[in-house]
């Protein structure tokens, strides 16, 4: 108690100062039209500063929540899509099953973990096997391909990503039919190389390549990205051609993992015929 009467003793001239300054600037406002007129003003530009201020740190605060919200819609929209569906309508009256059967899921997904300046990168997804995801799935963003999962745990999956060494992808040019194989050279993240496209076909820049019905993984006609440099050298068969990607790797955030609803009948049947075309 003592101490805080000593403290109040020595700087009791600044408390008085301060309280004679305030009580001044008070009736100066007060009592003066225009003093308080620009004390009104400087007040409401003040008060107006921080509040605007304050708006926009909320609205940063709720762009998660907003970015969650999109994702989610653009999942749905995908499992509404006509191209999830398989089309059992045939030409003929004893067929009396339902003429669409769902062939594709889609189990939207956020990426926590994500590299691109590695000769293997991996993609990291908050969902796991309880949420539907498996092995081999193949995963999009913003409606382009982006990657295959490798593995999964119950609340998390690891992918590679389409800039990994190892992986291969079955692409087509949209309009002209020719296919081959997309391949990462493991250099340039936005670029990937299309091979086995036979030097009689016609490629041009510009021109779109997606993914090909041939897929166990993608569904047929999904987004990659378009040829930005072709040539061929003399005396070669297939074409050299550069892809660049639709996706963003340095940004990507959000995906959708395809789940492939009709693969194990696939797969079976294929397996049961082998390589040779013998049936087991």
């Amino acid at each position: 108690m003592n101490n805080l009467i000593n403290f109040f003793y020595r700087f009791h001239s600044f408390f008085l100062f301060t309280f004679l300054e305030v009580a001044a600037v008070y009736m100066m406002v007060n009592y003066n039209e225009f003093h308080n007129r620009v004390y009104v003003n400087s007040a409401n530009v003040v008060s107006g500063y921080f509040t605007e201020r304050y708006s926009g740190f909320s609205d940063y605060l709720k762009l998660r929540t907003i970015n969650d919200s999109l994702a989610n819609a653009y999942n749905e929209y995908l499992n509404r899509n006509p191209n999830a569906y398989y089309d059992h309508k045939v030409d003929s009256k004893i067929v009396e099953d339902t003429l669409y059967q769902k062939r594709y899921n889609y189990i939207s997904a956020k990426v926590i973990g994500n590299s691109i300046d590695r000769p293997n990168n991996i993609l990291t997804l908050n969902r796991g096997s309880q949420h539907g995801i498996e092995k081999d799935a193949g995963i999009l963003c913003n409606g382009s391909i982006a990657g295959i999962v490798l593995k999964t745990s119950k609340n998390y999956s690891v992918a590679m990503s389409l800039l990994h060494r190892d992986i291969r992808v079955n692409a087509k040019f949209k309009n002209k039919g020719y296919f081959g194989s997309l391949v990462w050279k493991g250099t340039d993240p936005r670029v990937m190389t299309l091979e086995n496209i036979p030097r009689h076909a016609r490629v041009a820049l510009g021109d779109t390549i997606v993914t090909n019905n041939y897929s166990d993984i993608f569904p047929a006609n999904i987004m990659i990205g378009t040829v930005v440099e072709q040539d061929i050298n003399s005396g070669d068969s297939y074409y050299n051609i550069d892809v660049q990607l639709n996706t963003n790797f340095n940004n990507i955030e959000y995906v959708n993992v395809v789940e492939y609803l009709m693969r194990d009948e696939r797969l079976e049947l294929e397996t049961s015929v082998g390589r040779e075309g013998v049936v087991d």
